[in-house]
Order: C-alpha cells, then structure tokens, then sequence
C-alpha cells in the first residue's frame, strides 16, 4: 500500500530498511511504492492548487 510506506517514512522517519522489515517486502519495492505515493499526492495536490516540490 503507497499509503502506508510514505506515512512511514515521511511521518514516521523509519528508513527503506525498516519499511521494508516491517511490512516484508524487499528495500527496492519500499522505493518504488515511495516513487508512486509522492507522484500521486503531488497530482492531488496540485488539482487543488497547492504547490508541491
């Protein structure tokens, strides 16, 4: 789930590692559900007008 591994990381401050311990899955699959989780909340946010990085 995108959902949780940015919430893990960006709220939570664990690391690619961590994530990936955590919810069993390999440190490349953390990095790419991370790519997809920024790329859709930066979509949302700029539908609402709100600049993102």
């Amino acid at each position: 789930d995108h959902r949780e591994v940015l919430v893990m990381k960006e709220l939570q401050g664990l690391s690619y590692a961590e994530i990936a311990e955590a919810i069993d899955v390999p440190e490349g699959t953390v990095a790419s559900r991370l790519y997809h989780a920024r790329r859709a909340l930066k979509e949302v946010l700029e539908e609402m007008g709100v600049e993102y990085p």
